[in-house]
């Protein structure tokens, strides 16, 4: 499966329960809990995205001779889809949901990390800042949640430098349209 694989309801359906099915037959591999994350983020199933994108990275992390041979974009996937799916959870206040001893900074420290792995795979593999800012954009929403206009309006336009994004202007509509209000 690839990205493009993962269009429309149906497809993602069919592509979460092989995933399941694959799991639950003892599957060790990386892959059905990568599709699986994608398919339910794609759906706005933040928490189950989430379950499944960790789910990978553990896996990563308990195979790290296995990293290797995988293509780095399936890795930074996984490392992307965790950071972005713990996003939403944040700013849902819905961390507790799927991590009951974190508290949301603590899923934004951990979210940004995940970020930044993901944007530093996609300028080691040649992407350049233009690949880094499509992932690093997101970094924007976690300004948001923990309320630092100013960095999240300087983070917007580092972002905006490389390449204007519609998410990256709505987090510099949001802090700016703040802090003109608080002033």
């Amino acid at each position: 499966a690839n990205n493009d694989d993962l269009a429309g309801d149906d497809k993602c359906n069919l592509s979460i329960a092989a995933a399941n099915e694959a799991v639950s037959l003892g599957v060790d591999a990386m892959g059905p809990y990568l599709w699986k994350g994608e398919c339910m983020r794609k759906k706005g199933q933040s928490a189950e995205g989430y379950r499944a994108f960790r789910a990978a990275i553990e896996w990563l992390e308990a195979h790290p001779e296995e990293e290797a041979t995988l293509p780095t974009d399936l890795v930074r996937r996984a490392h992307h889809g965790y950071g972005t799916t713990l996003v939403a959870l944040g700013a849902a206040d819905d961390v507790s949901e799927v991590e009951q001893d974190m508290s949301v900074e603590q899923a934004m420290t951990l979210a940004e990390e995940r970020l930044n792995i993901a944007a530093d795979m996609r300028e080691a593999r040649g992407e350049g800042a233009i690949g880094r800012v499509y992932t690093a954009e997101n970094i924007g929403f976690i300004h948001l949640q923990r309320k630092d206009w100013p960095r999240a309006l300087a983070h917007t336009e580092y972002v905006d430098e490389q390449l204007p994004l519609a998410w990256n202007l709505t987090v510099r509509h949001i802090a700016a349209k703040t802090v003109y209000y608080q002033a």
